[in-house]
C-alpha cells in the first residue's frame, strides 16, 4: 500500500447488542452477517468477541420495527482496521441493520483491548506475602521432574 493509504487506514472497534429472542444461533449468524459487511466495504478483522447473553443495567426498546422492549442481549464487538474516509458510511449501514439493538463504533488502538487477569500472590496465614528463595523452587522442580520420571 502507499503512504497515503496507510495513513487513512485507522483502527475502529464496533460493539453491538442483539436481542436476546436472537436466541444464540441467530446471534452467531448476526455477528457473522455484521463482520461480512465490514469485510465487503474493506475492513480488515484483528480481534473479536463473540456475542454472548448479558443482562442489562436498565431496559432498553429496541429502534427498529417490533419496539420490543430489553432486559437482557447478546452483546458482542469486532476490532478491524478500515479506511477513515469510509467509515460514517459503514457505520450507517450498520445502525440500519434491524437486528442490531445498538451499536457503538469508536476509533481505537491496535493494542490487545482484553482485560488480562493478575498473577496470583500467595499469602501466608497472617496476610502478609509468603516469600519463596530460588534455591526453593529449584528444588520444587526437581522434585516434579523426580516424581514424573519415576
Amino acid at each position: 500500500m502507499t503512504e497515503k493509504i496507510m495513513d487513512q487506514i485507522r483502527i475502529y472497534e464496533a460493539g453491538y447488542l442483539l436481542p436476546a429472542s436472537l436466541g444464540e444461533q441467530g446471534a452467531g449468524q448476526e455477528a457473522q452477517s455484521i463482520k461480512s459487511l465490514i469485510e465487503s466495504d474493506g475492513g480488515v478483522f484483528i480481534s473479536e468477541e463473540l456475542p454472548a447473553i448479558r443482562p442489562l443495567a436498565y431496559s432498553i426498546t429496541s429502534p427498529h420495527g417490533s419496539r420490543e422492549h430489553l432486559t437482557q442481549a447478546y452483546f458482542g464487538w469486532v476490532k478491524f482496521e478500515f479506511p477513515q474516509g469510509s467509515i460514517t458510511a459503514l457505520e450507517g449501514k450498520l445502525k440500519i441493520n434491524p437486528q442490531v439493538a445498538r451499536l457503538l463504533l469508536v476509533e481505537t488502538v491496535r493494542e490487545n483491548t482484553l482485560v488480562s487477569l493478575k498473577a496470583p500472590v500467595v499469602r501466608k496465614v497472617d496476610g502478609s506475602k509468603a516469600g519463596i528463595s530460588e534455591e526453593e523452587i529449584e528444588k520444587s522442580i526437581e522434585k516434579l521432574v523426580a516424581d514424573t520420571v519415576a
